[in-house]
Formats: structure tokens, sequence, C-alpha cells
């Protein structure tokens, strides 16, 4: 079964980032994927809709081709603990499911860590369930059975013992939920498949409970979503921000620009605003949006050229993966250049008129006011070589004062500026940002 949007990422706010993300390596076998510190300042302020927001990330994948765990740890604003008394009906993203390679070797080092499973294993040899909470308080339930291996992608990395299955949600109002993840997000119900049964109920420790709900399939990972009419779920908590300990939301992702931007008009159409416009560049694009119950979900383009560079593709070792999160050099009051450069390409078409005249216009008007100080255009001449092409048909330099400015730029106006980019062009262009150390 093929679908446009999957569930391609789940994220966590973390109080202990190299504790929790190794112990998902060492309890599952989850691999690192990379790792940045520039989720900060005006332009995540932005995003995140989080006030004087600053992190620290590390990303890890599982079998899966184009799914990632996101662990943040935020530097600001202050992480506000799970509740004591949380229960997994309350309002909000509240389990993660599991598929585990060898469900007994998996329980053995558990133990050998000190987890303690949160009862015996229930059901029969071959599609046991289990439940335990990770160091930060996160319910997880292991799964010996895959619930929806009939539609399963490939798996690029299939000797990872681990793939995320399932993610389990609480919701006040199930038919808001089927507005949102149905008719703007466009997934489909899991016709024929059983998450859990009353006996697996139980392992959540609510046993008995009422509920309705609703099995969709997004790409080939579930996303269960959960009306609790008894008990009833305590709604979210005074002042919530998606920075408190816990899952804080899901990722909807796809490879293909068109599909991003008919599902973030869907998302339009149906009255759900995001946090900011999205933020695109030619190879990838994010914007998170929130609901109408509260919920925190986020919207993903990235292409096979960014996955490497947003933690699609494993980095090899944790020491690896914690290297990268290096702070960045202190550019000593340098000036900052983005460079947009156009390959020059056998099929490529470059309209240099327009870009030197009303694209450069366009770039100048809106984002003069935020602190772009002047533009540069060139147009590519020949190589090196005598009689050689040149490697790039045309590149635009925009000047800054510094980082900040560009982001809080970027964030306001960039998807007005990539929209114009088809009536100059067709060629996918190379972004570079540089410190002016020489003028």
């Amino acid at each position: 079964m093929k679908h446009n949007i999957t569930l391609c990422q789940v994220a966590m706010s973390v109080t202990d980032l190299k504790t929790t993300f190794a112990w998902y390596q060492d309890m599952f076998g989850f691999l690192p994927s990379g790792g940045t510190e520039e989720f900060c300042g005006p332009l995540f302020e932005a995003i995140q809709g989080i006030p004087d927001v600053a992190s620290k990330t590390l990303w890890a994948v599982d079998q899966q081709e184009f799914f990632q765990l996101e662990f943040f740890q935020f530097k600001s604003p202050e992480v506000r603990p799970l509740p004591k008394d949380w229960r997994p009906c309350d309002i909000g993203y509240n389990a993660l499911g599991l598929h585990v390679a060898d469900f007994d070797a998996t329980l053995a080092r558990l133990e050998t860590a000190g987890t303690k499973l949160l009862s015996a294993p229930a059901g029969s040899k071959g599609s046991r369930r289990v439940c335990v909470k990770d160091p930060e308080g996160v319910l997880l339930e292991i799964m010996e059975d895959d619930p929806c291996a009939a539609d399963a992608t490939p798996r690029p990395r299939p000797k990872v013992p681990v793939a995320v299955r399932s993610v389990t949600m609480s919701v006040p109002d199930l038919e808001k939920s089927k507005k949102v993840f149905i008719d703007a997000f466009g997934l489909k119900e899991a016709a024929g498949v059983t998450l859990h049964t009353p006996e697996q109920e139980a392992l959540l420790g609510l046993e008995g409970a009422k509920r309705k709900e609703l099995l969709l399939l997004a790409g080939d990972i579930l996303l269960e979503v959960v009306q609790y009419l008894d008990p009833v779920g305590k709604p979210w908590p005074e002042k919530y921000r998606i920075s408190d300990q816990g899952l804080l939301n899901v990722a909807f992702g796809c490879k293909n620009a068109q599909v991003f931007n008919e599902t973030y008009a869907r998302c339009i159409a149906a009255g759900y605003e995001g946090n900011s416009d999205p933020v695109v560049t030619p190879n990838g694009g994010m914007i998170y949006f929130n609901d109408d119950q509260g919920f925190s979900i986020e919207m993903l383009f990235v292409d096979d050229a960014m996955a490497a560079q947003v933690g699609f593709q494993t980095v090899g070792t944790f020491e690896k993966a914690d290297h990268i999160l290096d702070p960045l050099p202190d550019l000593g009051g340098a000036m900052v250049r983005v460079s947009i450069l156009y390959p020059n390409k056998p099929d490529g078409n470059f309209n240099q008129e327009y870009y030197a005249s009303t694209h450069a216009e366009l770039v100048s008007e809106l984002l003069s006011p935020w602190g772009l100080v002047r533009i540069e255009i060139d147009q590519g001449l020949c190589g090196v070589a005598p009689g050689s092409s040149a490697p790039f048909v045309a590149a635009g330099h925009l000047y800054f004062k510094d980082l900040v400015d560009f982001q809080a730029a970027f964030v306001k106006h960039g998807s007005k500026l990539m929209r114009d980019m088809p009536n100059y062009t067709n060629i996918e262009p190379q972004i570079q940002i540089s410190a002016v150390v020489k003028n």
C-alpha cells in the first residue's frame, strides 16, 4: 500500500539527553543519525511557538527508511516535569509501540539495566506484549508481533532489531480528531488491523477502561487516537508547553514538495493554523500546526538530498552523533552571506532578466525590513578551462548583519520567495551560509 504522507517522526522532550539517548540504543538498538544545536533564536521561536527557545537535539533511526525519533533537551524554557500522577488516559501523546526482533533478549537487557516491567508479559509466544517506561517516564509497549506487517514498506536497515509501529494519543473529542487526521492530513483508517485487545489494554494500566478509538495507517505506522470515557483523562496541565517533559508531537512527512504544499493547503482550508508560515527550501520544508484540541503536529518535506542532514540516515556511533553538537565557532561579529547557487544543467532553464530584476526586487522588498544589508547577482560566464561552461548558471548573494537576522527574515518570507522560483527557473539551487571574514 502506498501513501503520500507518512508518520515519519516522534519527538520527545527529555531532561537528560545523553542518558536517555544511550538507553534507547542499548535497550532496543536504535542507531544515532545526527543532531543539532541550531534549533534556537527567532526562526525556531516562530516555528515551534516557544518563547526564547534553545535546545540540544539528537536523532535516532530504526529499520525504516523514513522515520526517526527526535530527542530535545531544552535549555530554554525550563523543562517542566511529567506530572507524578500522570495516566495513559490523560490528554496528550501517551505511548509508543516498538516491535522488537528478539522479545526475550530485549527483556533480558531491560532487566540487566534495572528497568522494571509494568506487568508480566501478556499473550502467547509469538504475539507477546509488555510495557515499560523509559528514563523520562514515556510509556513504551514492546511487541513481539508486528501489528501492521501486511502494510510494511521496504526496510533499508533490516539488521536493526527495532521498528516503531504505533503512536497512541488520548484526545477529548474523537470526532474533531477525525477531521484533523483524515480530512486535513489525508490518513486512512487501518481496516482489519487490531492494535489492542482488552488484555493488552490492561498492560497500559487501564484494565476495564471504556473508550472510543480511531486507528489510522500513516505509511505503515499506526496512529491510535483514543477518547477515554471511563476513566476520563485529565486535560492538558495548566500553561502546558511542548517543551514540557514527555512526548511533544508527531510529524507527518513526504519527499515531494507538491504533496507538502497540497497537504498544507488542506490544513489551512480546514482551519488549522501554523505557528508560522512554512519554512521551505528546494530540498525540504517544515511547519508546526496546532489542532483545535491543543495538539502540536509537525509537517515535513525532506527529499533524498536533505535526508542525511536532518537525521534520517545513520551516522554510526553515539560519540559521533554527540560530536555533531559541538558549538559553532564564534564569528567575531562577521557579516553573514547567504549564497543561492544555480547549477548549470543541460535541461535547466533560467531567466536571467527576471531573476536580476523582478525577483531581486521582491527579495529586497520582503527582506530589507528584516535585516537584509545588500544583494549581489551573478551570471555564470565560463569555467577555468578555455571554452568550458560555467559550473553555475547564476548565483544570488544575500548579506545580513548576523545569522539571527537571516533566520528571522527567512521564517517570515522564505516560503513567498520559494513560490516565485518557477517564474524564472526549473533548477534546484544549492544554498550555503558563510561568514564574511574579509571584504
